[in-house]
């Protein structure tokens, strides 16, 4: 199995936890937002959280994906702005390629 595919699902998971996280209901919701670099040395010093996957939306933004190796997982979306932000987080990240069985997509 290449490492493309391993990336292009890891991509496809950040892709669908994004549209989640901006499709669901407005609700009280608190957004984390600040400088790019100080969010990433926070994740990386207090989750030991490394990037993953990192994408490009329809709008410009970029989408990056954060995992640690304990299975804590943050998503960043970065505006075209420059401004950095939160969108999801959470724990218990399974990392295992899934394999579909069968000829039938």
């Amino acid at each position: 199995m290449s490492m493309k595919f391993a990336q292009r699902g890891t991509l496809a998971l950040a892709a669908v936890l994004l549209s989640l996280t901006v499709n669901a209901p407005l609700r009280a919701q608190v957004v984390l937002c600040g400088a790019h670099g100080s969010l990433v040395d926070a994740l990386k010093s207090k989750y030991k959280e490394d990037r993953q996957a990192i994408a490009l939306s329809g709008t410009g933004s970029v989408i990056e994906l954060y995992i640690s190796q304990a299975g804590t997982w943050t998503m960043l979306v970065t505006s075209p702005k420059g401004q950095t932000c939160v969108m999801a987080a959470g724990h218990s990240w399974d990392g295992k390629t899934t394999v579909a069985l069968g000829t039938a997509i």
